[in-house]
């Protein structure tokens, strides 16, 4: 797990498992509830979809542009191995 503070006041909290994490489903219901303890709004429904050539990470942004909250997950040979959620603060 990390945690960063970057300038300008933007916070980004991840935990990476290279091995894979075991249960996708207890992941995301994790990450909901801690991205809805930090107040955002994320929207599930449509991800932002970054490919690479080892895998791909889906952003789902917060509906409330002026949070500039994020929530996001990372795959590496379609093995979910990251989690995570950043905002500016």
């Amino acid at each position: 797990m990390s945690v960063e503070n970057l300038e300008p006041e933007t916070l980004i909290v991840s935990f990476q498992s290279p091995p894979g994490i075991q249960s996708e489903k207890a992941a995301m219901q994790g990450l909901k509830q801690q991205v809805k303890t930090m107040g955002l709004d994320i929207d599930w429904q449509k991800p932002e979809v970054e490919k690479s050539a080892h895998g791909e990470t889906k952003t789902f942004w917060d509906q409330d542009s002026g949070h500039n909250g994020r929530a996001f997950l990372e795959y590496t040979n379609k093995k979910l191995t990251g989690i995570g959620y950043g905002m500016a603060l």
